[in-house]
């Protein structure tokens, strides 16, 4: 069997005549084990102070022995409907509104564990010297785990205990919250290099480029749907093209003329091989006569091709063409075709015009290995429809139109002569 029909990659979705692969992009759960304790507090603290209004954040757990503290705040509350008295001179004087400043103390405790319990959350709290709980207004728990409702509901509770008038549980779920928020987009790329605003700057710039490059294959080959054109495919870093180096098989050579089919949301359908096909009335036995691929005509403009090849090409297509139409009926005669998609991300540029060497359009990619790049697959066996010529009026169709995909290489069966199937290679 021959290297294409050998290998079915196939995808799980038909969009039009091509199989995709599917692909979605998850930003996992963010890895905070990975900071150092400290720089854990750090990140807690750059979050805080959005928090509040703040008149002064310390870090304090930074130099150790600190009560309990990993970061210390004092709140500004701004008290606006005290009245103060001002005598301006001994001819004016006014009662004016100011404002005035009052400040609460806030506690930031700082965990990067990856469980806590609630008793190892109880002796936390319980830690905090009793003269530093007597003038605290609030408190913060942040940790890199998660935390239960049985922890939350006795942080609460031992939090009202010491007369504590907010009490704030940042677990990993609600830092993950803060950090994807746009406004906190610098503090996440700081500490895990990754930044929301680059994505998107990112997937903006890529669209842009494949609908440059969409504009230009459509203007390059056509709006119609159905395509049916060779095109040059080339690779810009091979040095060599466009002279065929003797010493070297064919393959080698970064450049290819294949066959565009058709227009595709994502790109462009490539025909790569195509054969004489048999299909079994039941739509599950199959046949191929692969010695023979007539993706690759004859009488394409191909300045490359090797004549001597050519003609035996020829030849095996007139045997082919004999056996089939002696031996196969018509209701069973169909075509194995393999395809790729080429999608617009992977094509570097389009030359409409061609060259010296090769009149129509060339298509500008980084070859995979020795092959043109793919992004999805699809192997199909179609037996066009069969018709009845009547004496009058229109042909009368007898057998509709029958194609089956991922033909399960199992139920291929042997209807072709050995000199119309191509060798299976030794491994």
């Amino acid at each position: 069997m021959s290297r294409f029909a050998s290998k079915f990659l196939f995808f799980k979705k038909v969009c039009n005549s091509v199989l995709m692969a599917q692909t979605t992009r998850t930003l996992n759960p963010l890895p905070f084990e990975h900071l150092e304790p400290k720089r854990f507090e750090d990140l807690i603290r750059q979050l805080a102070y959005d928090f509040k209004q703040w008149r002064m954040l310390e870090a304090t757990g930074r130099s150790g022995g600190d009560d309990g503290y990993a970061i210390r705040g004092w709140e500004v509350i701004p008290d606006i409907d005290r009245e103060i008295d001002i005598t301006e001179s001994e001819d004016e004087s006014s009662t004016q509104n100011i404002e005035a400043e009052t400040e609460r103390k806030w506690l930031f405790q700082c965990k990067r564990e990856q469980k806590i319990t609630p008793k190892k959350l109880e002796k936390y709290l319980d830690d905090i010297p009793e003269e530093e709980r007597q003038d605290l207004y609030g408190i913060v728990f942040a940790t890199s785990s998660n935390i239960s409702k049985k922890s939350r509901d006795l942080f609460m509770q031992k939090c009202r205990g010491f007369g504590i008038a907010e009490c704030h549980i940042w677990s990993q779920a609600e830092i993950e919250d803060m950090l994807f928020q746009p406004k906190n987009d610098n503090i996440l790329f700081a500490h895990f290099g990754i930044s929301l605003k680059i994505k998107q700057r990112s997937i903006k710039t890529q669209l842009r480029s494949a609908l440059t490059t969409k504009r230009k294959i459509y203007s390059a080959l056509g709006h119609t749907e159905k395509i049916y054109q060779e095109v040059l495919f080339r690779d810009p870093e091979d040095e060599k093209y466009p002279y065929i180096d003797k010493d070297l098989p064919r393959k080698e050579h970064k450049w290819k003329v294949a066959r565009v089919t058709k227009h595709h949301p994502r790109g462009i359908i490539i025909e790569q091989f195509g054969a004489t096909a048999y299909l079994h009335d039941d739509n599950e036995r199959w046949d191929v006569a692969d010695a023979c691929n007539k993706a690759r005509c004859p009488d394409w403009k191909d300045p490359w091709k090797d004549e001597d090849k050519e003609e035996e090409y020829r030849e095996l297509e007139r045997n082919i063409f004999d056996f089939t139409s002696k031996n196969i009926e018509e209701k069973n005669r169909g075509h194995f075709a393999y395809s790729t998609l080429l999608d617009y991300r992977d094509i570097l540029d389009v030359d409409k015009q061609g060259d010296t060497f090769f009149d129509g359009p060339i298509i500008f990619v980084s070859f995979d290995g020795h092959y043109i790049p793919t992004s999805g697959s699809l192997a199909v066996i179609t037996v066009p429809p069969v018709m009845e010529h009547q004496e009058s009026g229109p042909p009368k169709i007898i057998a509709d139109t029958r194609n089956i995909h991922n033909p399960d290489r199992e139920k291929r069966i042997k209807i072709f002569p050995d000199e119309l199937r191509k060798k299976e290679k030794k491994e």
